[in-house]
């Protein structure tokens, strides 16, 4: 599996802090699976890939805010790669695309 990764897309505080949009449903159950899941991966020394999603000045997902910041349940290790994206898409015009063709 030298070519496999889990990719953990948009787990942000503002997805799941119900203060600008509703929280992810059952996002406990979401905490402990993605967790479980990220331990599993390392643990198998298979990479983690975690994808950040990033917006304009003024919303929500703002880059830099308190919302866009990972929640604290899934920090990557500093050897793990994260993706900022723009686009509604976690690969198109990412830098995942470029590191997926390794």
């Amino acid at each position: 599996m030298e070519n496999a990764a889990l990719v953990v897309i948009d787990v942000q505080i503002g997805a799941f802090d119900g203060k600008a949009m509703a929280p992810i449903h059952s996002g406990d159950d979401l905490f402990d699976r993605v967790s479980r899941l990220i331990a599993a991966t390392r643990a198998a020394k298979v990479s983690v890939i975690f994808v950040q999603h990033c917006v304009n000045e003024g919303q929500l997902l703002m880059k830099g805010s308190q919302a866009w910041e990972l929640h604290p349940k899934f920090q990557p290790d500093p050897k793990e790669l994260i993706v900022y994206r723009r686009q509604s898409s976690a690969f198109e015009g990412t830098i995942y695309m470029k590191y997926s063709k390794k």
